[in-house]
């Protein structure tokens, strides 16, 4: 596959160059006391959000979630929703079967006749040692998070090799990713990624096939220094699939939903 980089494509609308918008970038606020953004999210389905268990343990009342948000400082940017429900697979480093994820059910279904919300299908099949992914998120090392999403190629990494890496156990429910080249959105050409940060842990690994975007895996783990050659670790998708297809429901059929995976990433 070729590095995904070389596909980036922008689109104007109203004079604003958005070329980082994926339209199943959520952003998962903690709203108890000050409102604060603490994760991103996928909209996997158009009354579902994952994001990692770490990232909802309090109440559901306490979250909120936007959708189709581009600039994180302009309220009016994107749609906000009220979250009805929360189920949690608890982040157990004990458990052989460690994963990190929830599943956020809204209290409204998304709106996809907005062009810039529209679900992505979950990811089935093996990703393979070498395969280029992307990594998205609003996340920084500086202590702020960004205004505008920002958009990193990564190459997956097997487990073995990630888990001498880390120095840590790597079980077959986790998936690693270490960064290749970052890309930058508008707006913040200076701080570009170089791996995962603060504030981007739930957001999504996104790996295409035959031409497709789908969500692989959800940001667990990250280096607190997002040092570009330290790998990240991601809850796989692929792994608990059959648990979402239990959660979510017509997630069995692949399409979650309205979703099809045909936004091209970068839109």
């Amino acid at each position: 596959m070729e590095p995904l980089l070389e596909n980036i494509t922008s689109n104007v609308k109203g004079g604003v160059v958005e070329s980082c918008l994926h339209p199943w970038m959520a952003i998962v606020n903690y709203t108890q006391g000050d409102t604060e953004h603490i994760c991103g999210g996928i909209l996997v389905h158009k009354k579902y959000v994952l994001t990692a268990a770490q990232c909802a343990m309090a109440e559901p009342a306490v979250y909120e979630v936007y959708l189709g948000k581009h600039d994180r400082f302009d309220n009016s940017d994107g749609v906000l929703y009220a979250v009805s429900t929360i189920t949690v697979r608890f982040l157990d480093v004990s458990d052989s079967l460690f994963s990190d994820y929830a599943v956020l059910k809204l209290a409204n279904a998304a709106d996809t006749n907005n062009p810039r919300i529209l679900p992505i299908d979950l990811g089935k099949r093996t990703i393979w040692n070498g395969e280029m992914c992307q990594i998205i998120g609003w996340g920084t090392q500086a202590g702020d998070n960004l205004q505008y999403p920002q958009i990193a190629n990564v190459a997956i990494l097997n487990n073995t090799q990630c888990a001498q890496d880390l120095e840590d156990d790597i079980t077959d429910n986790m998936i690693c990713a270490v960064n290749q080249i970052p890309a930058v959105c508008p707006g913040d050409a200076v701080n570009q990624i170089p791996a995962v940060c603060t504030g981007d842990i739930g957001g999504p690994l996104i790996c295409q096939t035959d031409g497709k975007w789908e969500v692989h895996g959800i940001t667990s783990l990250a280096d607190s220094a997002c040092a570009q050659d330290v790998p990240d670790v991601y809850t796989r998708i692929s792994a608990n699939f059959d648990a979402l297809n239990r959660m979510i429901p017509g997630s069995e059929n692949g399409n979650h939903g309205f979703g099809n995976g045909n936004g091209n990433g970068n839109s």
